[in-house]
């Protein structure tokens, strides 16, 4: 053999090995089923600490226009976003090693309880009407 024909063997068993991993990463048809359960179960769960963020968030805006301190407020935020982080940590755990859900599903999981709760409420758009236009 020369040299070349053992780097096309390498390559060849590099794109076998490539080619089995994503094969690996593939949901069967249970698995499917599993990760829908689990996406509108997070959902669900995720709506929840959303409410309790946003319900924050908005007394803490009234809080300061109301030049009151916000330290409690704050402290019970953060408490929410950690107690929210260590959900996902145990969500994830239970979706990998009892549901068999694989990495890129789990990721598609985590990213999209994380933009719901901690996110998505940052970017929120409040429109007011203003009194007289209501009158």
């Amino acid at each position: 053999m020369t040299a070349s024909e053992n780097e096309l063997l390498q390559m060849q068993e590099e794109t076998n090995r490539i080619v089995s991993e994503i094969q690996s990463q593939k949901l069967d048809e249970a698995g499917a089923t599993r990760f829908i359960y689990a996406l509108f179960i997070l959902c669900g769960i995720s709506m929840i600490f959303e409410s309790f963020v946003r319900s924050y968030r908005a007394k803490k805006k009234e809080k300061k226009r109301a030049g009151e301190k916000t330290g409690d407020l704050t402290k019970k935020l953060l408490i929410v976003y950690g107690v929210h982080l260590l959900f996902v940590v145990l969500f994830c755990l239970i979706c990998a090693y009892i549901l068999g859900i694989t990495g890129p599903y789990l990721w598609t999981l985590c990213l999209i309880t994380v933009f719901m709760v901690e996110i998505s409420p940052l970017f929120a758009l409040n429109l007011k009407l203003n009194k007289k236009e209501k009158e």
